[in-house]
């Protein structure tokens, strides 16, 4: 997906709304969702996740990684990537 940051507009304004769901509802010791490597929500014995993510100009990649038993190997999500662009006033139809 691509979006476009407005400079004309706060920060907070501007984010997207993250959620990662394990594909058999079945709750996890521990799940996190991650951007570009670093961890923006943490939940124990879940089975979803939600969270806000700011836009920042880049390419950026999203996976929900975790646990599902205490001690278990990590398992990830195939990562979703997001381009962020600045806003371009020629890009509006």
């Amino acid at each position: 997906a691509t979006f476009q940051l407005h400079p004309g507009l706060p920060a907070s304004s501007q984010q997207l709304a993250i959620e990662g769901i394990v594909a058999d509802g079945q709750r996890w010791a521990t799940l996190r969702l991650v951007v570009d490597g670093t961890p923006i929500a943490v939940a124990h014995q879940a089975n979803r996740l939600k969270s806000r993510w700011t836009l920042q100009l880049g390419s950026h990649r999203f996976w929900l990684e975790g646990e599902a038993a205490a001690g278990a190997k990590t398992e990830s999500s195939a990562p979703a990537t997001v381009q962020v662009q600045i806003f371009r006033q020629d890009s509006l139809p």
